[in-house]
């Protein structure tokens, strides 16, 4: 599909969302990267340019505002964060998006939308909301009002009008225009999510984001940076925060006007270098769950980890692949690997290197049932075309800083217990008891066992003075006795996990990006074998 007709279908939308996986293992990939490219012209004013009023601004105090992030991959497979938006304010839960840039909300005229999807903006609440009116440079909806349409490739997506109205993020509001839905896929967002906040600028159709309307107010930075644990995190809005991380940040330059993407220039697994199979971009997106490579690319990945560390003497074969199954092919562990045993795998983006360990590549999910499983955080797509697309699984070993104006991503290690702990957090099922209640069942046994062992001494001394025994029979000599398997210990003949979704809950999806600019296929999810 062409971009020009693309474009022609979408007027302003730049909003993003997610569905069930192409891989069934729970994953909510993209709404992604540059739906915003889904919009068409933007009519939201630009960044202020006078230097002498952003620096009157800056002087009545513009320090980075912290927001709290909350759910995670374990979880919802997507964080969440607080937005206000109206007088008085509407509180809503939305996914912060790095791969798209309109903030697209269900509101009480949303169509079709799920019962479930209350709290929905009510502008008839706010005393400041107001519809956009056609201006000759939006698309125009039939009652006079600028509108708004997201399409995907299976069919989803939101329709709309544009509102604009006071919305407010952390420690700072502004005027803001944003995608009020009338119409809605069934399944466009899961249960709990109110919408899609989108944070990437596309200088390219100069179409200001949420953020960049807040921060021209209030005379932020132009940057925002993020910090992913296992149950939570957090979104700096105007700049970094250095207690989340350890320094340096290292830049990578961002190479496209289109979306956070940057130069993929090299994959190692184990030391073994792999680039030569890997795409020459990748997108750095919040708004996936996954660490997604062209169809292409995942198979050589996937081939690489079974021929290497799949074999009778690798340890990480009860790992990767107990009882024949594969990580790599949609089944989970149902306890806690030690990772030691598992590779290291290097990104080189721009010139440089990051790495992951095995507790950041196998990620913990939770059950219906409270259980935890360990999925591999890569997948497969075949239609992102030579791209590959760097969701949260990638972001979570990193703080990560987003600097439009600089036109670079940083990244450096992050302080795990300052951002919502990491993937090692995760509880074990295999260790599900207090020590206490162990220590007195230990103890119970033992007097289990030693009256057993005082009944059974009894009854061989008595078989012995048997007159009908001869040669001193033992009722135990050379009976081979079978090796108890104990589900869910150890790893040999471990039981695996198949995670067959939807479940009770969110569901766990996958929203890869299109074929090229704009970004939009949004897969239904498939059982597994």
């Amino acid at each position: 599909m062409s971009w020009s007709a693309l474009l022609l279908s979408v007027s302003r939308r730049r909003s993003r969302r997610w569905c069930f996986d192409l891989l069934c293992v729970l994953f909510i990939m993209d709404r992604t990267m540059a739906q915003s490219m889904e919009f068409s012209l933007a009519r939201r004013h630009s960044p202020v340019s006078d230097p002498t009023q952003d620096g009157r601004r800056r002087l009545l105090g513009s320090s980075p505002s912290v927001v709290q992030l909350t759910e995670g991959y374990a979880t919802y497979a997507t964080y969440l964060m607080q937005l206000d938006i109206g007088t008085p304010s509407q509180s809503f839960q939305v996914i912060p998006d790095t791969g798209s840039s309109l903030l697209v909300l269900y509101t009480s005229d949303t169509s079709n939308a799920d019962s479930c999807h209350v709290p929905s903006y009510t502008s008839s609440k706010s005393s400041t909301s107001s519809k956009v009116a056609c201006d000759g440079v939006c698309t125009c909806g039939l009652s006079g009002f600028c509108s708004f349409s997201v399409n995907y490739a299976d069919g989803t997506g939101f329709k709309g009008i544009r509102v604009k109205d006071s919305v407010k993020i952390g420690d700072y509001s502004a005027p803001a225009e944003f995608g009020g839905a009338t119409e809605a896929s069934s399944d466009a967002l899961s249960c709990g999510i109110d919408g899609i906040m989108g944070l990437a600028h596309l200088s390219s159709i100069n179409d200001p984001t949420i953020f960049d309307a807040i921060r021209t107010v209030n005379g932020l930075d132009n940057s925002f940076s993020m910090c992913l644990g296992f149950n939570g995190g957090s979104l700096v809005l105007g700049g970094v925060n250095s207690s989340y991380y350890v320094p340096p940040l290292q830049p990578v330059p961002i190479i496209s006007t289109y979306d956070f993407r940057v130069a993929f220039n090299g994959l190692s697994v184990g030391g073994q270098d792999l680039t030569s199979f890997m795409p020459s971009a990748a997108v750095i997106d919040s708004g996936t769950t996954l660490m997604v490579l062209p169809a292409s690319s995942y198979a050589r990945l996937r081939n690489f980890f079974i021929t290497n560390y799949c074999s009778s003497s690798s340890p990480a074969k009860d790992i990767l692949c107990p009882s024949g199954a594969s990580l790599f092919d949609n089944y989970c562990l149902r306890q806690k690997p030690d990772f030691s045993f598992l590779p290291t795998v290097t990104f080189t983006l721009g010139t440089v290197s990051l790495s992951l360990n095995g507790s950041d590549y196998l990620f913990p999910r939770q059950t219906s049932g409270g259980d935890y499983v360990w999925c591999m955080g890569f997948a497969g797509s075949s239609s992102i075309g030579s791209l590959a697309i760097l969701g949260d699984i990638f972001m979570q070993a990193y703080y990560v800083s987003f600097n439009t104006t600089a036109k670079q991503i940083s990244f450096a290690p992050r302080i795990a217990e300052r951002c919502g702990g990491s993937t090692l957090d995760a509880p074990s099922n295999s260790d599900p008891f207090p020590v206490l209640y162990i220590v007195l069942i230990a103890v119970g046994a033992l007097v289990v066992l030693a009256t057993l062992s005082f009944i059974a001494r009894a009854w061989v001394n008595r078989a012995r003075n048997s007159p009908t025994n001869h040669g001193g029979f033992s009722p135990y000599a050379n009976q081979a006795m079978p090796a108890t398997n104990y589900p869910g210990y150890g790893y040999g003949g471990q039981p695996m996990y198949n995670p067959s979704y939807p479940q009770q809950g969110p569901p766990y999806g996958q929203h890869y990006p299109g074929q090229q600019p704009p970004y939009g296929q949004h897969y239904p999810g498939q059982q597994p074998p």
